[in-house]
């Protein structure tokens, strides 16, 4: 199968290289193609992490690759403390002033007379998305 899989999505780079495919078509292939993949290993993941976990040894390798079950990171939540509630309000007017000041190029000034610096201003590597038509 790792065969087949590899030699279709080659054959659909090649052809748009040679420009016998759009680049539009073979990218929303690959995304449907990949979309598929993903919700297949969803599926199968819980398994496969139980199998990986019984299995035990350090070393189990398949195909090259070194397959290790990772923990979930550790999460805190500070919600229930009210000092944290106090300073994440205050934390949010900082962020709204500065998003207003790089926005504008106008001086902020919040409520205790302080300028509020601009926030530095970046953008994300542009994208494809694909939405269902209904």
């Amino acid at each position: 199968m790792k065969d087949i899989l590899n030699a279709h999505l080659t054959e659909l780079v090649n052809n748009v290289n040679d420009g016998d495919t759009s680049p539009l078509e073979a990218w929303f292939e690959m995304k449907q193609m990949l979309d598929k993949v993903k919700w297949s290993m969803g599926l199968i993941e819980d398994a496969a992490i139980n199998e990986r976990e019984a299995i035990g040894a350090d070393d189990y390798k398949v195909d090259g690759f070194r397959i290790e079950v990772v923990q979930g990171r550790k999460m805190y939540s500070f919600k229930h403390i009210g000092k944290w509630k106090e300073l994440e309000v205050h934390r949010k007017q900082v962020e709204q002033a500065a998003k207003v000041a790089a926005d504008t190029g106008n001086m902020v000034v919040d409520p205790y007379g302080e300028e509020i610096e601009p926030a530095e201003l970046s953008f994300g590597k542009s994208y494809l998305k694909a939405t269902a038509i209904r």
